[in-house]
């Protein structure tokens, strides 16, 4: 996502001169609250006050929040890594309860983006949800959590699940709250399955999940030589620290052999990245290899 231009300037305060249209969309369907969001002068209480001042018009603010590339307010916040207060401030904006699964032109949701470009603040907020009123006992979100087993839908990269971007990123937070979000919304699917008498197959572990081209996150993570993930990744939590949980060493070893659709294994992957000792991922995986071959023979 390019920095937006258009004929709807910012000024230095980061306030829009034209305010009262912020919500009147420039030829590239772009608003003046797309550029305010992608303004290097950025100003959180500017935008508060923008959106305390103008009104909603009378038309679906959801609608207003979409440009013409099918992106909602979320997707460029998440592109630009605002803070939680501007995420919230943006959620009642476009309180839709499912604009946190809409994809954009281009096959991703708010939470691809912001996974992808390792805004931690939005993937927090997307996996929990913004929770509204309560009525009736129940909790009723003005942004429902988001689907994390939801695919990209690129028209010519590969698909790829949220779990898979998590494992490319630097910061390996980004896989723990993926990865937690996935089990949780599985064990929760499971005891409403077992409550209401419905029979599924067992879900897979997450780290399992492959995209289109037969990757598992443990390869996306090798490819990016992401040494935490790795060790995270590899750590079975019956025996070591610092691992996810769930996590056993039958997962271990199934990720460790796992091959893509092309036959290519984590430890093919790994002999590709020439990066000196300690660094190098297939002296990680070499060691975890060794003991499964004692393990499982």
């Amino acid at each position: 996502m390019a920095q937006a231009t258009g004929e709807i300037h910012v000024d230095h305060l980061g306030l829009v001169r034209q305010a009262g249209q912020l919500y009147t969309p420039n030829a590239r369907g772009i608003s003046p609250l797309h550029l305010l969001l992608s303004s290097r002068l950025y100003n959180v209480d500017a935008f508060d006050e923008l959106l305390s001042t103008y009104e909603v018009p009378s038309i679906s603010s959801f609608q207003s929040c979409v440009d013409s590339h099918g992106r909602t307010l979320l997707h460029w916040a998440c592109y630009y890594r605002r803070d939680v207060r501007t995420l919230n401030l943006l959620c009642h904006l476009c309180s839709h309860p499912g604009v946190s699964d809409i994809y954009d032109s281009s096959g991703y949701t708010p939470l691809h983006t912001a996974t992808r470009f390792a805004s931690e603040d939005a993937t927090r907020l997307l996996l929990d949800g913004v929770r509204g009123d309560t009525h009736g006992g129940e909790v009723v979100y003005l942004i429902k959590p988001a689907d994390a087993r939801l695919s990209t839908l690129p028209k010519k990269r590969r698909r790829c699940l949220p779990i898979h971007l998590a494992a490319q990123r630097s910061d390996a937070s980004f896989v723990d709250m993926v990865y937690r979000h996935m089990r949780a919304t599985a064990s929760a699917s499971q005891k409403s399955d077992a409550a209401s008498g419905v029979k599924r197959e067992a879900s897979v572990n997450p780290l399992l999940e492959r995209d289109s081209r037969g990757w598992t996150p443990l390869m996306h993570a090798i490819r990016h030589v992401r040494k935490a993930q790795l060790t995270m990744m590899l750590a079975a939590d019956e025996e070591e620290e610092g691992g996810l949980p769930g996590v056993s060493i039958d997962v271990v070893h199934a990720l460790v052999n796992a091959a893509a659709s092309d036959g290519t294994t984590p430890l093919m992957l790994g002999e590709k990245k020439k990066m000196p000792a300690p660094y190098e991922p297939i002296s990680i995986l070499s060691g975890f290899v060794f003991q499964f071959s004692l393990l499982f023979v």
